[in-house]
């Protein structure tokens, strides 16, 4: 799965969605090594899924990471 900006997306990315911070904490079904907190049991996603975890905890299930403007990559984690 790629980023808009066409980098490949890797757990524990820092990004920003719509101006808020925080890491791509699930990609698929893999758990994320990047941020803490998140655990497989959770979450049911498909393999084109991200969950991204916020500064203040909130969690954002995305699909079409691709096509979404709003989910920008920051830097890796």
């Amino acid at each position: 799965m790629q980023y808009q900006s066409e980098e490949t997306i890797s757990l524990g990315d820092r990004v920003t969605y719509n101006g808020q911070e925080g890491c791509i904490a699930l990609i698929g079904c893999e758990l994320g090594s990047g941020c803490s907190g998140v655990q497989r049991p959770d979450w049911s996603m498909n393999d084109s899924q991200v969950l991204v975890l916020f500064e203040n905890n909130a969690r954002l299930m995305l699909d079409n990471i691709s096509e979404d403007d709003l989910l920008i990559f920051c830097r890796r984690g």
